[in-house]
């Protein structure tokens, strides 16, 4: 019996092949919201008086940031908290006027086109003046309407943020068992007022002046390049032409 061997040039072709299809992914960041003036924030250098505010640009990626309240309220933009990315945060998102339902939303679309997504993670600072809702959650969705709550609600202690100084809260979420994220084509992130027990960060009353703000939303995942339509026919080829040198080696 004959054993087909197949030649250096054709195992050479394999392996590069093989490597161009199990690439390793990277976590990376597809987007982030700082706020600050050079990074396309709409809020820099102004206040509105709106129930809703945006859209805000994303810093990295393809996104947008925006707010819609029950109520007009003001949206301004005061300081921020620092991080190692953004040593002097100048601005943050901000709002007064909070009712339970009331929002932040971050929009983010993907680039599914060059890669695939997995262990989708979300972290993000937030604080508010002693007299501003005290429990929020942090919602997801895939089409824009039906929303999931990730885990269960948190409260807010106090925090002064003075742009160079990093302070808190620092919140996060771990996303990664919820797989149908990873071939959405928009991801929609909702922080809710979900203070239903109306109390404040100080335990008291939440007051209309009452004030909630968030920098630093950052969306993670882990990144894996999707090959090349030239690779996929180069495999494809390989493919072909293994099985016709084994078939010609056994005849």
């Amino acid at each position: 019996m004959k054993i087909a061997v197949i030649p250096k040039y054709l195992a050479s072709l394999g392996s590069a092949v093989a490597l161009a299809y199990a690439m390793p992914g990277r976590a990376d960041t597809i987007a982030t919201w700082s706020f600050e003036a050079g990074q396309n924030s709409a809020l820099a250098t102004a206040s509105v008086t709106s129930a809703s505010t945006g859209p805000i640009a994303s810093d990295v990626g393809v996104g947008y940031a925006s707010g819609t309240h029950a109520t007009a309220s003001q949206w301004s933009a005061p300081a921020g908290d620092a991080n190692a990315a953004y040593p002097s945060s100048v601005h943050s998102l901000s709002a007064n006027t909070w009712a339970v339902g009331d929002y932040f939303q971050f929009t983010v679309n993907p680039d599914l086109g060059n890669y695939t997504y997995s262990g989708i993670q979300l972290s993000w600072d937030q604080t508010g003046s002693n007299t501003g809702p005290r429990t929020f959650g942090l919602y997801y969705s895939t089409d824009g309407s039906t929303y999931t709550l990730a885990g269960s609600d948190y409260q807010l202690s106090f925090f002064s943020w003075n742009t160079s100084t990093v302070a808190g809260n620092h919140e996060s979420a771990d996303l990664s068992a919820d797989t149908g994220l990873n071939t959405a084509s928009t991801m929609y992130f909702r922080v809710v007022d979900d203070s239903n027990d109306g109390l404040s960060i100080n335990g008291g009353s939440i007051a209309t002046g009452g004030t909630d703000r968030i920098d630093n939303f950052t969306v993670t995942a882990t990144l894996t390049p999707v090959p090349e339509p030239t690779s996929a026919a180069l495999l494809s080829g390989f493919v072909g032409l293994l099985a016709w040198n084994m078939l010609r080696r056994r005849s």
